[in-house]
């Protein structure tokens, strides 16, 4: 689980964008990307929405629907980093 989570926050913490001093990406962060691009596969197809979008919270649907639907989530931001509603 810890490795599933780490690759999860690692791509949503926008680490893999990070390049060493060489410019290229390490294998480690490619193993983790890969690892994420497989998960991210498996929501969208146990949910039956190919534009499933992962820094999004999922849409809150009432009565039964919310049951039906396999995987949910919610986008945790502190409140010093969310937008302000005018």
């Amino acid at each position: 689980m810890d490795i599933v989570l780490g690759a999860m926050a690692f791509h949503m913490n926008k680490m893999h964008l990070v390049t060493g001093s060489t410019g290229t990406l390490g294998k480690k962060t490619q193993a983790k990307e890969e690892l994420f691009q497989h998960i991210l596969g498996l929501i969208k197809e146990a949910n039956g929405d190919p534009d499933f979008d992962i820094y999004e919270n999922t849409q809150p649907e009432t009565g039964r629907g919310r049951w039906r639907v396999p995987y949910r989530h919610w986008k945790f931001v502190p409140a010093e980093f969310r937008e302000k509603k005018a």
